[in-house]
This record gives structure tokens, sequence and C-alpha cells, in this order.
């Protein structure tokens, strides 16, 4: 009988072609006999350490059979240049916050996709099920933290996938706190917290990404399909202080439940600052005093994004050239008879703003001015999608 790998190879040969760019397509495939399906190869040399809550710091985390315990323990075994760590489903205690250096990039990843509703009198523990949960015993300031990198060195390529992050001390204020990293990813997970005790934090936020050095850059992340539960989902350049890059974001298709408008303290659900070219698009808000915030931004974009009981859906602060067409709130409501659906400060001008074809109520009402003026300061348009 012949050999079922002989076979395949000279099938994707054919069908790749022949020669040296047959040959370089080959190589861009792997094979798995048994089942005679096709998977993309993993990059020469990438370490992979799996990590169980039944596991072993004592074991090499080679396969799950041989996992490993803690988090801390199986970053530690990687190589420097970096890998996956492979979560099962279990709790994993980061007590002080999982420390990851900048320059030792690594996709962290459950192996049970969380389950993204949660309902409504749910209280600690996580109760959706299996999935590898992350959260803190003696209430660190963040779950997991990247240290400040030397001069001239920047972080790239950190991802966080299908994880529970779980805010429940009081002292807890960031899930994913990310210092002068570039080109990172969150995607498919779960920003959870008790709702009868929320975390204390009234300011607690899912992800953090900055940068403090003027040498520094924290750009290019995408922040996609998660679900933010009693907290803000995203701050995206430095919160306060100086603003050095932190551009071309994407934060899009997220779900994000706040607290409640009346949590004074509270942050935007999404806050953006001193970026240029960054998109937030397609996200459900509900509940927060401010929805989305720009501060500092040029020529970014928001699109399509929805939610109810928000007292301002789109904050502009200092901004120039932006078009922001929300789909939210599109008139004041009895709950919310001040509700706004964008507003911008006398620092903004030059923005497009685009107002839902279904909107029907006067522009005065929905955009702070008088006399027909939108935003406060003139030179800002606003239109009507057709």
């Amino acid at each position: 009988m012949s050999d079922p790998r002989r076979i395949e190879r000279r099938q994707l040969l054919w069908a790749a072609g022949t020669g040296a760019a047959g040959a370089a397509a080959l190589r861009q495939l792997t094979v798995t006999p048994s089942a005679g399906a096709m998977t993309p190869s993993r990059p020469a040399g990438a370490a992979v350490i799996y990590v169980s809550g039944s596991g072993d710091d004592g074991s090499d985390g080679s396969s799950p059979a041989t996992a490993m315990r803690s988090l801390q323990a199986a970053y530690a075994s990687l190589p420097d240049g970096g890998g996956t760590l492979h979560l099962g489903a279990g709790r994993y205690d980061v007590l002080d916050g999982l420390q990851l250096s900048p320059l030792k990039p690594a996709w962290l990843v459950g192996e049970v996709r969380p389950r993204k509703y949660v309902p409504s009198e749910s209280r600690s523990p996580y109760p959706g099920g299996p999935a590898a949960v992350i959260f803190s015993s003696l209430g660190a300031t963040s779950l997991i933290i990247t240290t400040r990198p030397p001069k001239d060195a920047m972080g790239y390529g950190f991802k966080f996938s299908d994880l529970v992050f779980e805010l429940t001390a009081p002292s807890t204020k960031f899930a994913i706190d990310m210092n002068t990293v570039n080109m990172g990813e969150v995607e498919g997970c779960v920003f959870w917290a008790d709702v009868h005790t929320w975390p204390a934090a009234e300011d607690a936020v899912a992800v953090r990404v900055f940068t403090d050095r003027p040498d520094g850059d924290s750009s290019w992340w995408r922040i996609h399909d998660n679900v933010a539960a009693g907290l803000a989902l995203c701050i995206l350049g430095n919160d306060t202080g100086p603003r050095y890059n932190s551009n071309q974001h994407v934060v899009r298709e997220n779900i994000a439940l706040g607290k409640g408008r009346s949590t004074t303290n509270a942050r935007p659900c999404i806050r953006i600052v001193g970026s240029h070219r960054s998109v937030v698009r397609d996200n459900n808000i509900e509940a927060y005093r401010i929805g989305i915030q720009f501060q500092g931004c040029w020529m970014c974009t928001e699109d399509s994004d929805g939610g109810e009981v928000v007292d301002t859906f789109v904050d502009l602060l200092g901004c120039n050239g932006c078009r922001i067409a929300p789909i939210g709130i599109s008139t004041p409501t009895v709950a919310l008879p001040g509700a706004l659906l964008v507003q911008g400060d006398h620092n903004s001008d030059g923005n497009i703003v685009v107002a839902a074809g279904a909107y029907s109520g006067a522009a005065s009402r929905t955009y702070p001015g008088s006399a027909g003026i939108s935003l406060s300061n003139h030179d800002n348009v606003v239109t009507r999608s057709r």
C-alpha cells in the first residue's frame, strides 16, 4: 500500500504548480496524514507550553498530559524568543500579577472558548462553564502587566485569546496592562466581575495600552469580539501626562455592559488618547456615562456603534478631522432626557458627524449647542446618511 503522505504531497504539488513556486507553496503547508487535512504550519522554533488547572510546575509542559500549573512558571519556561501558552480549563491565580517582558512575546490562548452570556444574577467565581479563568487572590493592580522595556527597545506581538479575566478584588484596576508594546491583539475574551460586588474600583478597565517614553510606541492593537461586564473596555494611549505614539488601533465588535451611568468615577467604555487613524466600529455599549471618547485625536473613525442608557455616546475633546457616525441613542429618551449622541468641545474642529438615517429628532436636542449649531465649534459638519 502506498504511503498516504506521499499521495497528499503529490496532490498538493499538483495543485500548487511545479518548479520552485510549487515547492515554495508546499513548504507553507503541513499535512495531517490520519485526517488528510491541511493545517497552517507553525513557525520554525516556536515554543508551546501547556498549562492546566490540575497541572504541576515540576512537569515540562510539553503536552497536555505534562501540563504546568502556574502561568508565571510556564512563561518563564519559554525561550527568550517567546512562544505560546495553552491554558486548559481551570482557575489561575496570578497573585501579585503575571509579569511579562515586552521583549519576550507570548500568545496566551484558552483551549475552551468562554461563554459570552453570563446571567444577570451571577456571582463569583465565573459561572459560565469550563474556561481558563485568570484572577488575583491578592488584589493585584494589574492581572497581566509588562515592565517598561529598556531605552530604544519596544515590545511586539502579544496576543490574548479565549480567556476569562475575573476582576473582583477591590484594588484591581486593569486586566491587561501593556507598556510600550506594539502590534498586540485581544480577542474572544471575557472581562467579568461579580454583579453583586463588582470591582470596588469604579474606574477598572479591561485593557490599557500606553507608553511612558518619548521614544516609545504603543500602536497597532486589535481589540475585537470581547465582552466587558462591570468595567470599561479599554484605554489606548496615555491617560494622563504627555501623549506619545499610540496610533492606528482597531476596536470592533465588542459587547460592553457598564456598572451604570450614575457611577461618577467610571471610565468611558472606550477611550483613545493622542491617536491618529484609529478605528472604532460595530460595538454594543450600554450603561456608561460616556460610551466612546476621543481626546487629542485626528483622522480617527467611529462607525455604527450602538447601545443605550449612555449619557453621551461619542465625546470629542480637542479632536480634528475625525469622522463620527454612531447609531446608538438617536434621540433622548424619558430615562435620559439630556442624552447626547455626539458632543464636541471648543477645541474640536473640522470633524464630520453623520446622523443615522432613522434619526427624527431636532439637532439641538441630539447635539449640544443652540440655534442649529450642532457642535460647539462651527467648523464641524453634521450631515445625514442616505
